[in-house]
């Protein structure tokens, strides 16, 4: 997704790549998780430095940082389909989702009629795209399954021991534990 970001920002003319703010939030004895931002910047001649014209944010705590850099850039194309479209007009954007800030969804505009249709073209990059989302958003989902699986047979454990019971057999012999 940072891919199809970038060459958007060039057909609207921005020269400089996006930026992608990280943070990594790590409580002892646990997991990472990453918050990502990408923040779009373009020359200040005045100062000779950078001026930000926007910064969108994946606002969910992600496991990989990739998954949370993929999602703000997925953002930020969003929102620059919408803030652009004229400058995007003559591009395979045009025909991306766009959104308004703070709309609850995106739209995805239409080709005027007799034209090719590059909606379908433009549409399956972007589908092809999400479904990279899908596939990192999936191992995400796995890893905190078997994290809980595994803090649910913790607990399990030492509630048998505070009862006296035998404790439960190790996760993967019973055939309700196993993965299905």
């Amino acid at each position: 997704m940072s891919a199809l970001l970038w060459e958007a920002m060039q057909a609207i003319g921005f020269p400089l790549r996006p930026r992608f703010k990280v943070v990594l939030y790590q409580a002892p004895g646990q997991r990472g998780e990453w918050i990502v931002s990408v923040v779009i910047t373009v020359p200040d001649e005045r100062y000779d430095t950078r001026r930000e014209i926007g910064t969108h944010h994946d606002n969910v705590p992600r496991s990989t940082l990739d998954a949370g850099a993929s999602e703000a850039a997925r953002r930020a194309l969003s929102a620059l389909c919408h803030t652009y479209r004229e400058e995007l007009r003559d591009t395979k954007f045009r025909f991306f989702p766009c959104r308004m800030r703070s709309a609850p969804s995106a739209r995805v505009p239409v080709p005027p009629p007799g034209e090719r249709n590059p909606t379908m073209d433009a549409t399956q990059e972007f589908v092809a795209a999400l479904t990279n989302d899908l596939d990192a958003t999936r191992v995400e989902i796995v890893e905190a399954k078997e994290e809980a699986r595994q803090l649910h047979h913790e607990k399990d454990i030492l509630e048998a021991r505070l009862q006296g019971a035998p404790e439960p057999p190790p996760l993967g012999t019973r055939g309700e534990e196993a993965d299905h």
